[in-house]
């Protein structure tokens, strides 16, 4: 009897449990429960999943990001460095050669607007004979660069050119002035034994000016000026120095500053 029992409830046990998946089967099917409306799961496997796939691909990203960026940097410095170098080099270069090279115009035209400046405050009369880069070089005979009529006094002025700073201008006579270029003391000159290299310059003024005349004044104006000045020596043996408002040989010379305070006091004589 009590096996009977025991084998009808586990029938119906059986029965029940193969109802309830066919009813699950026609309610569902195929879909799982975790995603069923009513159904509640505390984690989503393939979402979990999907979630450090992902955390995973951003991490990788951003360190391949990195490595790109560190690595374009380093190839561009790499390429762009020679051309950064010699563009450096080329600026540096260029501004010594710019300094060097134009060392006599622009010593000239700070004078020229000096000159300008103070004839215009005192009201002289200025006029230039050659134009301005024709003066940087070495007058003809018989040539002026400019006259001044400064008050009582006609100045009649002849430029001359020290085109290297280490450099001797000698006046030996009334119509010779020797210009002599030193090397500079170093190894490299040393080594190749460079020596001096004089040129003689004529100097005449034009046969108007009246030597007589104590108000016309033959004037040689040294701009820029050399390292040495020097004249024959009064015994007609050797050198001696010399400089600006000496008088010598029948003219007078000077520097740029010199010139501008000679004519600037002609003004308190007259």
């Amino acid at each position: 009897m009590n096996n009977n029992l025991n084998k009808n409830e586990g029938r119906t046990q059986e029965i029940k449990k193969s109802t309830e998946e066919e009813v699950t089967n026609v309610l569902y099917g195929d879909t799982p429960l975790y995603r069923t409306y009513g159904v509640k799961k505390k984690y989503r496997p393939r979402l979990i999943k999907f979630n450090n796939f992902l955390a995973k691909s951003m991490v990788a990203f951003l360190i391949f990001f990195q490595l790109f960026v560190v690595a374009t940097v380093g190839f561009a410095f790499w390429f762009y460095s020679g051309v950064l170098i010699s563009t450096i080099v080329t600026i540096i270069l260029t501004t010594v050669l710019y300094f060097i090279n134009t060392r006599i115009p622009r010593a000239r035209h700070k004078f020229v607007k000096k000159l300008k400046k103070v004839c215009k405050e005192k009201k002289y009369r200025l006029e230039f004979k050659r134009g301005f880069w024709k003066s940087l070089s070495w007058a003809d005979r018989d040539e002026i660069d400019f006259t001044l009529k400064a008050g009582k006094y006609t100045y009649f002025v002849r430029y001359a050119t020290a085109t290297k700073t280490l450099s001797t201008m000698t006046f030996l006579s009334k119509s010779e002035l020797v210009y002599t270029k030193h090397p500079r003391n170093n190894k490299f000159t040393l080594i190749f034994d460079f020596k001096d290299k004089k040129k003689l310059m004529p100097i005449s003024f034009p046969s108007y000016i009246d030597n007589d005349d104590k108000y016309s004044i033959k004037a040689i104006l040294i701009n820029p000026v050399p390292m040495n000045i020097e004249k024959k020596g009064t015994l007609g043996e050797g050198m001696e120095p010399t400089g600006t408002g000496e008088r010598l040989f029948g003219y007078t010379i000077f520097n740029g500053t010199g010139f501008i305070e000679t004519i600037q006091r002609n003004t308190e004589r007259n």
